[in-house]
């Protein structure tokens, strides 16, 4: 049976080198220098600031107490720094490193290294190779480098950078800044108030508990929020956000993106790109910016404004608000009692069920305001209102006008400057017209005849066409002066 050989230091300053077999250096006290050479060796530098130096072979590397430097050079090598404020290269091979206690710096070099930085404030570089760094407790500094690598912040509050490659990145405990780098990367931010960004690349990041920051970059990316109040940036890119639980700000950025507000009060804004808009439970604001988006406010009393473009609005369950902005926009109000507001562009507008205000504002635009008793106003341009079921007040506004109450006791508005409207369907046993704007005393201010298409009544510069009617079918009391 062989024994390993020792060789022994002195409690003073001592060199110990090994030769190319494989032995056993002991520096024991004092500031000690150790020198493995080739072979299978194993290395304690005892109390002290130490240097150690495995050589060739895989070795075995422990510094002790003191503020040592551990270099594990070729070889599958495992170094342990110990006690102190070390230093711990694994050069060459599949190395693993443990910081111990103490603020270390460790480099894992060639190979796919495992490095732990246990106690202490520790910086960690994977180097070349898939490697996996573990910050343990402390304000730890973890930076992969090149290859597929897995980073652990564990507790304290860390920076984890990911480098090329793609990396997971785990923040832990603590209130982390999280960075992939290139590559298509996984951050997850774990609890604490975290900083997560992806980089370039198809990235996933998740915010975990904690009120966080998390920016898409460059690439496809998919961001969820998690609990709590956070904040999704998408940057360029197709990318989807999940705001997940918690009140959340989501900002699809350039691309064409999808945006969930999830449970909670969020605002989300589309940003450029023709972007879908998903404003889940509670009362969301949803802004779909340039583009042609498409926007959900689903449950809950929402804002929805569609900015620039030709968007589709679409308020769900709740007492909506929706603004289409410019371009030709397509507004569906759903159940509750809604507003929308065309803008600007030729617009449709819908108002659905419960007690709808439709305003189409100038442009040629189509109002149809659905059950309910509902408020249409054309506003500037030639325009088409259809009350629907219900209690209606159509005003066509300015422009030549094509009004419908449909079913229910509808009142139709007229004004100065009105031109000359046509009301497709006029029931004179249930709806009126109001002409309270011009100031007229009764029906003798109003001139009114009969024609080919229908009773025409005559208020001077403006004109209303009751199509289909006569002046024997009309009772003057329609009027509302």
């Amino acid at each position: 049976m062989m024994t390993t050989p020792l060789i022994l230091g002195t409690y003073k300053d001592d060199l110990l080198r090994g030769s190319p077999a494989s032995e056993i250096l002991h520096g024991k006290s004092g500031e000690d220098t150790l020198i493995g050479v080739d072979g299978l060796d194993s290395l304690f530098g005892g109390h002290g600031d130490d240097l150690l130096r495995g050589g060739a072979g895989n070795d075995f590397l422990m510094a002790d107490t003191g503020d040592d430097t551990l270099r594990g050079d070729e070889g599958d090598d495992m170094l342990f720094a110990g006690h102190g404020d070390d230093t711990a290269y694994g050069d060459d091979g599949n190395d693993t490193i443990d910081g111990g206690f103490g603020s270390d710096l460790a480099f894992g070099g060639n190979g796919s290294d495992l490095i732990l930085g246990a106690m202490g404030k520790d910086t960690l570089f994977g180097g070349q190779g898939d490697d996996v760094l573990n910050g343990g407790s402390g304000q730890d500094e973890l930076s992969g480098g090149a290859g597929a690598d897995r980073l652990e912040g564990e507790a304290g509050r860390d920076h984890l950078s990911g480098g090329s490659g793609n990396d997971s990145l785990l923040g832990g405990s603590g209130r982390d800044t999280l960075d992939g780098g290139s590559g298509d990367d996984m951050l997850h931010g774990g609890s604490g108030r975290d900083v997560l960004n992806g980089g370039n690349g198809r990235d996933d990041i998740r915010g975990g508990s904690g009120r966080d920051t998390l920016d898409g970059g460059s690439g496809d990316d998919a961001l969820r929020g998690g609990s709590s109040r956070d904040e999704l940036i998408g940057g360029s890119g197709q990318d989807t956000l999940w705001g997940d639980t918690g009140r959340d700000t989501l900002d699809g950025g350039a691309g064409a993106d999808v945006l969930y507000g999830g449970s909670d009060r969020d605002v989300l804004h589309g940003g450029g790109g023709n972007d879908s808009l998903y404003g889940g439970n509670a009362d969301d604001t949803l802004t779909g910016d340039g583009g042609q988006d498409v926007l959900n406010g689903s449950n809950g009393d929402d804002k929805l404004y569609g900015g620039s473009g030709n968007d589709s609005l679409y308020g769900g369950t709740g007492d909506d608000s929706l603004n289409g902005g410019s371009g030709r926009d397509s507004l569906a109000g759903s159940t509750g009692d809604d507003r929308l507001y065309g803008g600007s562009g030729r617009d449709t507008l819908s108002g659905g069920k419960g007690d709808d205000t439709l305003n189409g504002d100038a442009h040629r635009d189509l109002l149809l305001g659905g059950t309910g008793h509902d408020d249409l106003l054309g506003r500037a341009g030639n325009d088409t209102l259809v009350g629907g079921s219900g209690n209606d007040t159509l005003e066509g506004g300015e422009g030549r006008d094509l009004l419908n109450g449909g079913s229910g006791a509808d009142v139709f508005v007229f004004g100065p400057g009105s031109g000359r409207d046509v009301i497709e369907w006029f029931d004179t046993q249930a709806d009126e017209i109001d002409l309270s704007a011009y100031g007229f005393n009764d029906v003798t201010d109003l001139t009114l005849r009969d024609t080919a298409s229908g009773l025409v009544i005559d208020m001077g510069a403006d004109e209303i066409l009751l199509s289909g009617r006569t002046l024997a079918q009309f009772d003057p009391d329609a009027f509302l002066f």
